[in-house]
């Protein structure tokens, strides 16, 4: 009897100890997440003299960018080495956006404008040896904002308004074809709205058929949302100061409630005035997250964890804590776009500059 009270002592001590060190793992990887990040640009040399305002980082080796005079990088080895073209007959077109489908599969979106011939969607299905003009309006006015897919097949482009309603493309067979939404089904802009093709992140998807977009002008400031595929749209105001230059350039949710918006003017970068916006229910409310102002206008943002965002623009780079409420300034380097896979986050910017996020020791 002593002796199997001793293993049931011997045994419960092991459990408790067992229990602290995997408490303390969660407690570790808890506040990993929380403590705020710290890090660096690290800038990769390059010939690229182009205006680049997208890129997408598809997976640990696999980097696309696109940008001016028909311009297209890519990496296949996490950035190490770079190919550089020019797609053929595109040489006055500015790809500002571009989405990765798989390793092969490639889309292209020239913005416009279209009555100048400039509103064009290049499909490569070979890693961009070969591309396909596959859309090409005829209709004037047309202006891409921004490309996103929720899976292989399915993906939308978001447009300025035509005739009072944004102008939004549909693909159901991995960008194959385009077309637009049933006139009904287009979302109602205001007298001046429209989105910013700033980064390629002013339209958001998520799973389950669920889409958010940001818009601008002084009649402007709101969220759009759909939850059936871009089907039907509602839209909701949001505190971020509103002009004919202002407004939410970037959006990003991390889960079904979780998500972030910024912008600011475009042709005031120093403007201090508070361009955050948070949402903990799916985007049908919103507020200023902080009272601390980041360095002016942002072009685009990403989490670096659930509590630590990254945001960049034409002043720098600044880094957000949630549980400090507070901004740092990490840099002044000017960058337009940023994407991430996993721990692979990458941003590129005017005249070519292109870097690599480097995590300071302790993080």
């Amino acid at each position: 009897m002593v002796l199997k009270k001793i293993r049931n002592y011997h045994s419960l001590r092991l459990a408790l100890f067992f229990l602290f060190f995997l408490s303390m793992g969660q407690f570790s990887q808890l506040m990993g997440q929380n403590r705020p990040f710290l890090g660096h640009w690290k800038l990769i040399q390059n010939t690229f003299k182009e205006n680049f305002r997208t890129i997408m980082v598809y997976n640990s080796q696999i980097i696309w960018a696109s940008g001016t005079h028909g311009t297209v990088i890519h990496s296949l080895d996490g950035g190490k080495t770079w190919s550089v073209q020019k797609v053929p007959g595109a040489e006055n077109l500015d790809f500002r956006s571009l989405y990765v489908l798989d390793e092969n599969t490639i889309i292209l979106v020239s913005a416009g404008e279209s009555e100048k011939g400039q509103t064009c969607i290049y499909r490569s299905q070979n890693q961009g040896k070969d591309w396909e003009l596959v859309y090409k309006p005829i209709q004037a006015g047309i202006f891409l904002d921004g490309i996103k897919f929720w899976d292989k097949e399915k993906g939308l482009i978001l447009g300025d308004p035509i005739q009072g309603r944004f102008f939004i493309l549909y693909t159901s067979d991995s960008g194959k074809h385009w077309d637009t939404l049933p006139g009904g089904q287009m979302p109602i802009a205001g007298s001046d709205e429209g989105a910013f093709a700033a980064s390629n992140t002013s339209l958001f998807l998520l799973d389950k058929g669920l889409a958010w977009f940001g818009t601008g002008g002084n009649t402007g400031g709101r969220i759009f949302k759909s939850l059936n595929y871009g089907k039907d749209w509602t839209a909701y105001p949001t505190p971020i100061q509103k002009g004919k230059t202002s407004g939410i350039f970037s959006v990003y949710f991390l889960n079904h409630q979780m998500g972030w918006a910024s912008g600011g003017n475009y042709k005031n970068l120093q403007d201090t005035l508070n361009n955050n916006l948070e949402t903990h229910d799916g985007g049908i409310t919103w507020e200023h997250p902080s009272e601390s102002i980041p360095s002016g206008y942002i072009e685009s943002f990403l989490y670096l964890s659930p509590k630590n965002l990254l945001a960049i623009g034409p002043n720098g780079t600044s880094l957000y804590n949630k549980d400090l409420g507070k901004w740092k300034a990490v840099d002044s380097l000017a960058f337009h776009a940023l994407s991430k896979y996993k721990n692979s986050i990458w941003a590129i910017g005017p005249n070519g500059i292109l870097g690599k996020w480097e995590s300071d020791k302790g993080n």
